[in-house]
């Protein structure tokens, strides 16, 4: 038998797309280099990641970025226009300059929203940022309502500079992770996201600021996995107190 014969390129594009959509999303767009047959499967791969990095060159001058970036935004339009499965599993977004493309990032998310989307990550922070000064950096996105209405099905949410109504938390019924950074949030916040979430088993806090103190006093609580990192809390001290206590995994990152 012949051992070079492409084996896997001569499978049904069904199959195709299943293995593809195991990869990054920028590994699965490599795939199209390898035969005519995966040309196109990876445009219907289920986990999307759309990253300016990937677009965006950090050394160039700001006028070669903007550019770029217009690139990245044309990019993530044409591939939501032409995709065709009903369903994704996983969505990301990273764009620092989110106020330039309002209604693209919107479709983005309402793109998501129809194809009821597991798995949402929004991170609108801009790498240039310094931790060192974090309430400087005001949310650059506000998460629409869109999201809050098919919320039932996320499983996972990730906001980075993106704020959000706590009190439209309680759509978000089957979460459980959930990842916040480069926010303003307060510990009255956090407790009315653990009553709205009750699957919540892992919270993880980033670069956020305003926390006066860290308290958990909640006995229904399923929470196992809590990062704190590099986050401004006034005082340094941490209580959780609940039936999982003894089992639940505390990260405190400091800068």
């Amino acid at each position: 038998m012949n051992s070079n014969i492409d084996r896997i390129s001569n499978l049904p594009s069904s199959l195709l797309i299943i293995i593809a959509s195991f990869l990054p999303f920028k590994e699965a767009a490599r795939t199209s280099v390898l035969s005519k047959q995966w040309l196109n499967i990876w445009r219907d791969a289920m986990h999307i990641q759309f990253n300016e990095t990937f677009f965006v060159k950090s050394d160039e001058p700001e006028e070669n970025r903007k550019v770029q970036r217009e690139v990245f935004i044309n990019f993530a339009r044409q591939f939501i226009a032409n995709y065709s499965q009903q369903v994704i599993k996983t969505l990301g977004l990273a764009c620092s300059k989110p106020g330039d493309f309002l209604s693209d990032i919107q479709n983005i998310l309402m793109f998501a929203s129809s194809r009821d989307v597991r798995e949402l990550g929004l991170d609108f922070s801009d790498p240039t940022w310094r931790e060192q000064a974090l309430e400087n950096h005001q949310a650059a996105f506000e998460l629409p309502l869109p999201v809050y209405e098919h919320g039932q099905v996320l499983r996972s949410l990730k906001l980075f500079s993106c704020s959000f109504k706590v009190s439209n938390f309680s759509n978000f019924c089957s979460l459980k992770t959930l990842s916040l950074g480069w926010i303003k949030i307060n510990m009255g916040s956090i407790s009315a996201i653990l009553d709205s979430c009750p699957l919540l088993e892992n919270l993880s806090l980033k670069k956020c600021w305003d926390i006066e103190n860290f308290e958990i006093s909640k006995p229904g609580s399923r929470l196992k996995s809590l990062v704190l990192e590099k986050c401004d809390i006034a005082y340094d001290g941490v209580l959780i107190e609940g039936p999982k206590a003894s089992v639940l995994q505390v990260l405190r990152k400091r800068g």
